[in-house]
C-alpha cells in the first residue's frame, strides 16, 4: 500500500514539473521571449542589452519590424558584395581572354 502511495506522489511531482516546463517554454516562445533569446545569442553580455530587451518586451511589433529591416539590410549588403565579386571575376576573365 505504501509503495502505491509513493508512486502516486512521484507521478504528481513529475506532472507538476512537466507543467512548469511547458509554462516556461510557452513564455519563451512569445514574441518578447524570442526577442530576448535573439538578443542573448547576438550579445551574450546582457548588461549592455538590458534596456533593448526591456524595450522589445514593451513594443514587440516595433522590435520585429526593426529586426526584419536589419536582416534585410544585412542580406542585401551581402548580396551586393557577392555580386561585386562576381562582376570582378567576370572582368578579370575577359582581360585574360
Amino acid at each position: 500500500m505504501r509503495r502505491i502511495e509513493q508512486l502516486e506522489r512521484q507521478a504528481r511531482e513529475q506532472r507538476a514539473q512537466l507543467q512548469s516546463s511547458i509554462l516556461v517554454l510557452r513564455n519563451r516562445l512569445t514574441l518578447p521571449g524570442l526577442a530576448a533569446d535573439a538578443a542573448e545569442l547576438i550579445i551574450p553580455s546582457r548588461f549592455h542589452v538590458l534596456p533593448a530587451i526591456a524595450a522589445a518586451k514593451r513594443h514587440p511589433l516595433f522590435s520585429m519590424v526593426l529586426m526584419t529591416a536589419a536582416s534585410w539590410l544585412i542580406k542585401s549588403g551581402l548580396r551586393g558584395a557577392s555580386a561585386a565579386r562576381g562582376r570582378h571575376a567576370s572582368i578579370s576573365r575577359k582581360r585574360r581572354a
